[in-house]
């Protein structure tokens, strides 16, 4: 991310989804997979993945009867990620197309995503509030919920915003730092608080590799360390 002018207005919004891969509508998904012009035989060995799903709860020594699962992309399959893509990418369009959200220059860059980690990038509250007005509507088309209290604004202004965003019908809160694609996103000192974490994650793993011999002279030989 560039460093942006000291006078200009910068808004990072984070967002939370609530059980974001659990809450994927099959026949939504695959009404957007046919609209990614596939081969037809990719797509019906798409649909037969997910088509007559049961599952059973187990409690104490019962075992219910099985019932159909119609939602959720497979926890740890290879194509999960990519096809919860399919399933937001109309969102980011819809965006995109409409210049909601931050430009650098020519370059649109104001929705950064991977899979369920999205955030929305503006320097214009009343155009983060529209952007998030989009995403409202569109939640609520494809039966999934925003996390009102864990989704963040950071206000990385130089003149703070005393602007009240809301998410549907919940305001949302003003945080100084919040994480996003495993980077640290601050209001200031955003590259000294990213090293510093870096340090103690590097600290912290140097420790529980001591036990088994990554330490002094005594230990792992070095190229083995």
């Amino acid at each position: 991310m560039r460093k942006k002018k000291g006078s200009e207005n910068f808004f990072i919004n984070i967002l939370d989804v609530k059980s974001a891969f659990d809450v994927v509508q099959h026949y939504i998904l695959m009404d957007k997979m046919l609209n990614q012009d596939i081969h037809p035989v990719y797509w019906k060995i798409l649909t037969e993945l997910y088509n007559d799903l049961t599952s059973k709860v187990k409690w104490l020594d019962g075992i219910s009867t099985p019932f159909n699962i119609k939602q959720g992309v497979r926890q740890g399959g290879i194509l999960s990620t990519h096809l919860y893509k399919v399933f937001v990418q109309d969102l980011l369009v819809e965006l995109e197309e409409n210049a909601l959200g931050y430009h650098l220059g020519n370059v649109y860059a104001g929705t950064p995503t991977c899979a369920d980690d999205i955030a929305f990038i503006s320097n214009n509250e009343n155009e983060l509030q529209i952007m998030l007005n989009v995403l409202s509507r569109y939640a609520n088309e494809h039966h999934y919920t925003i996390h009102p209290m864990k989704t963040q604004i950071i206000d990385c202004s130089k003149t703070k915003s005393n602007y009240k965003w809301n998410l549907c019908g919940n305001e949302i809160n003003t945080a100084e730092s919040g994480v996003h694609l495993g980077i640290i996103r601050a209001e200031k000192n955003e590259c000294q608080i990213n090293i510093q974490e870096r340090i103690q994650i590097a600290r912290r793993t140097k420790y529980a590799l001591m036990g088994s011999g990554v330490h002094g002279t005594n230990g792992l030989d070095p190229p083995t360390s």
